[in-house]
């Protein structure tokens, strides 16, 4: 019988695959039938992919959409080492790999393929998407877009942070070669040399780790230091000039729109040729987009009809720039 939107059950599926170097990325495939068009979905910097993101899936498998939903690399069930390592380039690679892992899927539309990325990840879906054709469309919520701009505002004294990286680095090179790690949030043990040292951020990654450990599961609030250098040389802006034809939605907070970047970025895709963008915003800061009852109501209502409209082919350019 063909499945369809109404009489599809909220189901999904555990998948393993293999990473171009090897590494086994393991996640969660939600069906929408056949013929269906098909996301990747890619959590944030240091986060799980069960962290909201299936509210997201799963409103798209009841729209019609499927969903491939996965842990990064060396974080959750996914393979890689050291562990909690983020590297930028790495898990952008790994996207390619999740891609071509929904083409071999049976029941997937081939011509209807996009990614859905939050945080950090949103970059990496632009980044993607400017290399890789067979992408139609990106949802980028909260996109990470300068990565020197962010560093610079959570470690603010260049002398100390550049310590930090490279005595960490030499001692992996020379000396005993144990990696170097950073908190990701700040605890009330820890409130300096944090990766995120806002309190917004602290609630969240806070919560989501005592709701891993409540369901036997662990989350180490720490990345490698080795992540600061990498996050400090990417950039996107370069690649949201090349993204077109690709369609894209932007969806963004309100407090991150006091920074004007996301308006900068924004205007970077047009410049590119003929591309069907949109611009959203949420209420709120970074983490309520990931927030029941805040502003994941909001993100799913723009993913699910920007996708079906991108898929259906009748989306327009809606270009609103606050």
């Amino acid at each position: 019988m063909t499945i369809t939107t109404s009489t599809i059950e909220p189901m999904r599926y555990d998948v393993e695959f293999k990473a171009l170097d090897g590494t086994t990325l393991s996640g969660w495939f939600y069906p929408a039938g056949e013929n269906a068009p098909a996301v990747v979905i890619s959590h944030g910097f240091a986060c799980l992919k069960s962290w909201s993101l299936p509210a997201i899936s799963t409103a798209l498998q009841s729209a019609g959409i499927a969903s491939l939903l996965y842990d990064q690399r060396c974080f959750g069930a996914s393979s890689g080492t050291p562990r909690h390592d983020v590297d930028p380039e790495l898990q952008s690679s790994d996207v390619h790999d999740a891609v071509s892992h929904l083409l071999s899927l049976p029941s997937v539309n081939r011509d209807k393929i996009g990614i859905v990325g939050y945080s950090y990840s949103a970059a990496h879906a632009v980044k993607v998407a400017s290399l890789d054709r067979r992408i139609k469309a990106v949802v980028s919520i909260n996109g990470f877009i300068s990565g020197s701009w962010l560093v610079g505002l959570m470690f603010p004294d260049r002398p100390s942070t550049d310590a930090l990286i490279w005595e960490d680095r030499e001692r992996r090179r020379v000396g005993d070669g144990e990696v170097g790690y950073l908190p990701v949030c700040k605890t009330a043990e820890k409130s300096d040399n944090v990766f995120l040292p806002t309190d917004d951020a602290a609630e969240f990654y806070l919560r989501m780790q005592k709701i891993e450990i409540a369901n036997g599961r662990e989350w180490r609030n720490g990345v490698t230091t080795q992540s600061l250098l990498k996050m400090r040389q990417y950039n996107t802006m370069e690649d949201l000039k090349v993204l077109a034809p690709t369609s894209l939605l932007m969806i963004v907070d309100e407090a991150f729109l006091q920074s004007g970047l996301p308006q900068k970025a924004f205007e970077a895709a047009g410049e590119g040729g003929e591309i069907v963008r949109e611009f959203a915003t949420i209420e709120g800061g970074h983490f309520d987009a990931l927030e029941p009852g805040r502003g994941l109501e909001k993100v799913i209502e723009h993913s699910t009809s920007f996708l079906r409209r991108v898929f259906d082919g009748e989306a327009e350019e809606r270009v609103v720039i606050p």
